[in-house]
């Protein structure tokens, strides 16, 4: 086999091999308040950890494997990332059967659900989210975030609520 071959072979390889995403990975959680969020919409559920410890300690422990990867067709769930009420990072999965979670994690889930708060203007979205901020210090079972929609380009607040 020519060096030519070997070359292509390899790339080949290299590229069939792509590494598992891993959302946990890489960040401080030493600043900042910190939400994993895992929303299958097949199966309506939404797992929640906003235990800063344990996304530090877990960086490899959630994954989507190779055979996870959406592409080009539609999603059964999403992970999601938040820091401060901001997303950080969505990675999308295929199916459950593609989404490596260790036993040390999934232990740590929280049952949540979602509820949003839309507001008529800036001035009146900057009031709203002024008080559910007030409000979730109250009540530490609710995590605000800005969510902007489209096709209206609008700021609207998204709400995950969680068991504890």
């Amino acid at each position: 086999m020519g060096r030519f071959s070997i070359l292509i072979l390899g790339l080949f390889l290299s590229a069939c091999e792509k590494q598992p995403d891993k959302i946990l990975a890489d960040r401080n959680y030493t600043t900042g308040d910190w939400l994993l969020v895992n929303w299958n919409y097949v199966d309506n559920t939404i797992f929640i950890i906003d235990n800063e410890e344990i996304l530090k300690t877990n960086p490899d422990n959630i994954k989507i494997l190779p055979q996870g990867q959406c592409g080009e067709t539609t999603c059964d769930g999403f992970l999601r990332l938040y820091k401060d009420g901001k997303l950080i990072e969505e990675m999308a999965y295929l199916h459950k059967s593609g989404l490596y979670e260790s036993d040390d994690l999934t232990s740590n889930y929280l049952k949540g659900k979602t509820w949003k708060i839309e507001a008529f203007d800036k001035n009146d979205f900057d009031l709203k989210w002024d008080s559910i901020n007030r409000i979730e210090r109250l009540y530490p079972t609710i995590y605000p975030i800005v969510y902007h929609a489209k096709p209206s380009d609008k700021n609207i607040i998204l709400v995950y609520e969680f068991e504890m």
